[in-house]
């Protein structure tokens, strides 16, 4: 796997970010940001040379079930303040599925589209 300093970046591409969105959230409140923010660089970065951020993470150990409470999406309004709203893709909670919990090779195989490049 690349860093995004390492990755020939073209514009259109889908680049896919592995983030720590690991973040306390209360009443769909983000408590404490840094975790977030410390992800921002790369993330406009990217934008920058005109690709498109596809941010993927987990919140919590939800143990391969969805969990509302644990979901991405309360996460949104903070990258859509900081990134913009359409700039960027924010994939759901990684832990709703069983194979990400297990380690799955399988889990980890699934196609990703041919324009997408994996960064650290």
């Amino acid at each position: 796997m690349k860093s995004v300093a390492e990755a020939n970046i073209k514009s259109g591409q889908k680049v896919v970010v592995r983030c720590d969105l690991d973040v306390p959230v209360s009443r769909h409140e983000i408590q404490e940001k840094y975790r977030l923010t410390a992800s921002l660089e790369t993330l406009r970065y990217i934008i920058s040379k005109g690709a498109t951020p596809v941010i993927i993470g987990h919140m919590g150990s939800p143990k391969g079930k969805k969990d509302e409470r644990l979901s991405t999406e309360q996460l949104r309004p903070f990258f859509d303040t900081e990134l913009g709203a359409g700039k960027y893709e924010l994939l759901e909670n990684v832990r709703f599925d069983k194979g990400e919990e297990e380690n799955d090779v399988q889990y980890a195989r699934k196609p990703r589209g041919s324009r997408t490049t994996l960064c650290k």
